[in-house]
């Protein structure tokens, strides 16, 4: 029985699965669109929707809660660039809404 086990493991040993949700966050704030199998899609929402989260109420926060924020955000991916564009320009996009974000995952057949 499968009683609170939760995430996707995604065929692949607990190192590979962090470094490939890792990767595809990354990707999906670089490009703002991926192409990925729904699974993966599936796998990486949350968490993307998190880091978005986290950046968008950090907006409004004093200077202590910013850096908080970003260090956060930093553990999760590792990479400066991408930090500067989440919390520079695709967090402010969702400041005025309070709605769920939608970040836009294309799923495709996978191949082979």
């Amino acid at each position: 029985m499968r009683h609170q086990v939760s995430g996707y493991r995604l065929g692949r040993t607990s190192g590979a699965r962090i470094a490939l949700r890792r990767n595809l966050i990354k990707q999906f704030f670089i490009h703002e669109r991926i192409q990925t199998t729904r699974a993966k899609a599936n796998a990486i929402r949350g968490d993307a929707e998190r880091l978005i989260t986290i950046a968008r109420n950090s907006a409004s926060g004093d200077d202590a809660q910013k850096v908080h924020a970003r260090r956060l955000a930093t553990s999760k991916l590792g990479d400066n660039q991408v930090i500067k564009r989440l919390f520079d320009e695709i967090a402010p996009r969702f400041c005025e809404s309070s709605r769920r974000l939608h970040p836009h995952l294309e799923a495709g057949t996978p191949h082979g």
